[in-house]
């Protein structure tokens, strides 16, 4: 499914199986720095595994470091759920040609150590590219806690608009974001 994209920008590459235990690490990071524990909703190895593999696909960002190593300075996660229950086009009634030409950005972790290098938009800008051109998706859809502004503004800035807000995942309170690509 990933093996033929060019991706724009050299610091971001198609995430492998091998890459699974770093975007754990990340996910943990964004954990630990959370102002509220609810902002953000982490998986477990096999999930992340899904995405990699099955599901959609993980953007990473590379960095070099001060000894000159790359090292994952953040990601991106995208999900195609087609016509799953999971997909969240069905909160907004889509029909079945709109949700399978819908895609979800899952997750987004930065390294606390590069925050404010906007990786997050970088990562952001390259995954609707890719979904529009490469997978030929019509909508992009996101969750975000409502008093998250950072994420949200992220999201905002690239075009996302709230269409609702209500308890989703773990019972927990999610802005429903969608863009049309």
């Amino acid at each position: 499914m990933n093996k033929n994209i060019v991706l724009s920008d050299p610091k971001i590459r198609l995430a492998g199986e091998g890459d699974v235990p770093r975007i754990r690490e990340l996910m943990d990071l964004s954990v630990q720095n959370l102002t509220v524990r609810e902002w953000f909703v982490d998986d477990d190895e096999d999930e992340i595994r899904k995405l990699i593999s099955e599901e959609g696909y993980t953007l990473l960002y590379e960095e070099t470091d001060p000894q000159g190593e790359k090292v994952t300075a953040g990601y991106l996660q995208i999900k195609h759920p087609l016509l799953t229950d999971k997909n969240l086009g069905r909160y907004l009634h889509f029909t079945d040609e709109e949700l399978i030409r819908t895609g979800h950005i899952e997750s987004v972790s930065v390294d606390p150590v590069y925050r404010g290098y906007h990786i997050f938009g970088i990562l952001l800008k390259e995954a609707l590219v890719l979904e529009k051109e490469i997978y030929h998706m019509q909508h992009s859809m996101s969750t975000v806690h409502p008093d998250n502004i950072y994420s949200r503004r992220n999201l905002e800035s690239a075009g996302f608009s709230g269409v609702l807000t209500q308890p989703m995942y773990r019972g927990w309170m999610r802005m429903l974001m969608h863009r049309l690509l």
